[in-house]
């Protein structure tokens, strides 16, 4: 029996889904091709929280959210950056032990395990967190090399057409290594307002004049 199917039997077996919810499911499964826990939740049937965790119990990998209090940006690099944007992970702690704690969304390959545990030289455990949260991580962590700095004065040379298109790109790293859920940006007679949303909360990061100041 595949994969899918047997955890679908094992949400069945603890009453997360009915038997009729799982065949139709696994029905549309067929055509979307996409992961059963995710068509679950597009049909109302689980919330997310709720497949995340019987994922956890299913797969016996603990939750990040139980295991790591504070993503430890210095073990980021343990790993090369192309093989963790290839297979869905990030490393984000050390365990008690000295291990290296690897955030994923699913099972990861044994031999894969293994590759990153000679690279890291140390051994490596896996905490399970959703594929939203994974990209997430990801974008916040790889994008911190970059210069956000913005310089508006640029704006006023009537030759540079790239001015909207960098601060944009500059505007969405800063909220993305801000956390920020939402990007306000509020024109005004004299500055471009630009506020993040984070952790529920609107933030003023950044107000960029409308003119350069004069020197």
């Amino acid at each position: 029996m595949a994969r899918n199917e047997r955890f679908g039997e094992y949400l069945v077996n603890r009453s997360a889904l009915s038997q009729d919810q799982l065949s139709q499911v696994l029905s549309k499964q067929k055509v979307m091709g996409e992961k059963l826990g995710h068509i679950a939740v597009k049909e109302g049937y689980l919330d997310p929280e709720q497949l995340l965790s019987d994922l956890s119990a299913f797969l016996g990998i603990p939750l990040l959210s139980e295991t790591v209090k504070d993503i430890r940006q210095e073990v980021v690099p343990l790993i090369p950056k192309k093989m963790c944007l290839k297979t869905g992970v990030l490393p984000v702690a050390l365990g008690k032990s000295n291990e290296l704690l690897l955030a994923c969304s699913g099972p990861v390959p044994k031999a894969v395990i293994q590759n990153m545990s000679r690279l890291a030289q140390r051994q490596v455990k896996l905490v399970l967190t959703s594929p939203e949260r994974i990209k997430n991580l990801q974008n916040q962590y790889y994008s911190r090399g970059f210069d956000t700095t913005i310089k508006p004065e640029t704006a006023a040379d009537p030759g540079n057409t790239t001015f909207i298109i960098e601060l944009f790109e500059k505007i969405m790293i800063r909220a993305i290594n801000a956390g920020a859920s939402d990007i306000h940006v509020e024109p005004e007679r004299d500055e471009l307002v630009i506020r993040f949303r984070i952790d529920g909360v609107m933030k003023k990061p950044k107000a960029c004049p409308m003119k350069p100041r004069a020197n």
